[in-house]
């Protein structure tokens, strides 16, 4: 059930099923890697690493993040409220 899930760090996780590649909260990631869409769940140190972001964001990567979270990312593509 767990096949293609990635545990990294704190509550980084990649899920890789059927050719799609996502990642949440990318922080401390060892590998190279490239998601198709980049889930943020909110701006602290150990959640959100725009070092990371950057290695794992493609030219075609969908970043989706709290509206809260606006100010930092001035390129995200989807921004969501509850």
């Amino acid at each position: 059930m767990l096949e293609g899930v990635t545990w990294f760090r704190q509550s980084s996780v990649r899920i890789r099923r059927g050719g799609v590649e996502i990642h949440i909260d990318p922080w401390g990631i060892p590998e190279e890697s490239k998601a198709d869409y980049i889930l943020l769940t909110h701006p602290h140190y150990d959640n959100f690493s725009e070092d990371d972001i950057a290695r794992v964001r493609g030219p075609h990567t969908t970043l989706v993040a709290p509206a809260s979270m606006r100010k930092q990312l001035e390129d995200v593509d989807h921004l969501m409220k509850p």
